[in-house]
């Protein structure tokens, strides 16, 4: 038999009543939820409108540097760089003829045409400055780097080399050795060490590995580092037995035992 309240209404089970609470306080957050989210998108909209002038700024700003980049690349860094390969194209014969030259005072005279130009043609120093922010002007600052210490001019030589981006190729090992030889020319045999340790650290062939190695070994001794150039000339005798400073080492390596 169903049991009735006062107002004639079937008695509610505490379950239905529960149930409906959690429904009502469900709805309340959801309204809260909406009500709290309309007004921070009302506090956006504020902000927005109250700083649109800076927004505009920024957003120009970045526009501009987009633009500025992509013209810097398309309208003066190519167009440099095509003027440079052409340039190049004269004084890179210039500078394959002059090292395979076996006469000194021939070589001597090509190596400063390269530095000067012939015909009319640039030279590598005016490739270097005018390009410079090219491949081709980056290659310059090698070949005259090389050039100069060719023909004796070291202090030069070093400027120009240091301003040379290997970038990880062969050359880069090539040109940390030059530097260190126009160092030893110069008598300044720690900087000469210096270098050829790093023509050493990023050299990714044999030929370049052994050659600084065992000139860095020669300018350990003259150093007084006599551990560190044992350990050069070691690793040339057991990673680099195959190529000529490996004949050259058992020398030094006895002076180092016999002390």
């Amino acid at each position: 038999m169903a049991t009735y309240n006062k107002r004639g209404g079937k008695i509610r089970k505490k379950k239905e009543i529960d149930n409906d609470i959690e429904i009502l306080e469900e709805e309340s957050t959801t309204a809260e939820v909406f009500s709290s989210l309309d007004e921070g998108a009302n506090r956006t909209e504020e902000w927005v409108a109250k700083n649109s002038k800076f927004i505009y700024i920024i957003l120009g700003s970045a526009l501009l540097i987009a633009l500025g980049v992509w013209a810097y690349q398309n309208l003066i860094v190519r167009p440099n760089q095509e003027k440079a390969v052409t340039e190049m194209v004269d004084v890179n014969e210039l500078f394959q003829e002059a090292g395979a030259e076996s006469n000194i005072t021939t070589q001597d005279s090509l190596y400063k045409q390269v530095l000067s130009g012939r015909n009319g043609n640039y030279g590598v120093i005016d490739i270097a400055e005018k390009y410079g922010n090219t491949a081709a002007g980056n290659q310059a600052h090698y070949m005259a780097g090389i050039a100069y210490l060719r023909t004796g001019q070291y202090k030069k030589a070093v400027e120009q080399l240091q301003q040379f981006d290997g970038n990880g190729t062969a050359l880069d090992a090539i040109a940390q050795g030059a530097i260190g030889d126009a160092f030893a020319q110069i008598d300044d045999t720690e900087e000469a060490y210096n270098y050829y340790k790093r023509a050493v650290a990023v050299s990714n062939d044999n030929f370049t590995a052994s050659k600084y190695s065992y000139k860095a070994g020669i300018m350990a001794l003259e150093l007084g580092k006599n551990d560190e150039a044992r350990e050069l000339f070691n690793t040339i005798k057991e990673d680099y037995s195959d190529m000529d400073e490996a004949t050259k080492v058992d020398i030094y390596l006895g002076q180092l035992d016999a002390q």
